[in-house]
């Protein structure tokens, strides 16, 4: 399965199912794709844009440590990541991974704000 070009948003990615899926999606995508990897914890983040470079060195991943149970710190990364997805809209595909464990309500504003809204 190749996903194409794409512009891939996963949360969770620093540690586990994050991890696992973040990797190995990130081998079945072309050159050229662009990979936001979220998490809280940059270092942890750093190593596993590291380890998916070794395998698909042609992707553009842009590490965004962010805590998702902050709404101030979900706005502000969120409104980035929506700015590199606008300068960078030939892509095949758009994906969106949430995989963090937060039970508060602040990544729910990021879906109803972002994704609800037309284009």
């Amino acid at each position: 399965m190749t996903f194409g070009k794409v512009f891939c948003i996963i949360t969770g990615a620093s540690r586990g199912i994050g991890k696992c899926i973040a990797t190995e999606f990130c081998k079945e995508m072309l050159p050229g794709s662009i990979v936001c990897l979220l998490a809280r914890s940059e270092k942890n983040l750093t190593s596993v844009k590291n380890e998916i470079l070794k395998s698909n060195p042609k992707l553009f991943i842009r590490v965004c440590p962010v805590d998702l149970s902050n709404a101030t710190e979900c706005h502000t990364r969120f409104e980035h990541i929506q700015n590199l997805l606008r300068e960078n809209s030939s892509v095949d595909k758009t994906l969106l991974v949430h995989n963090a464990g937060t039970p508060v309500k602040s990544s729910d504003y990021f879906f109803i704000k972002y994704w609800s809204a037309p284009a």
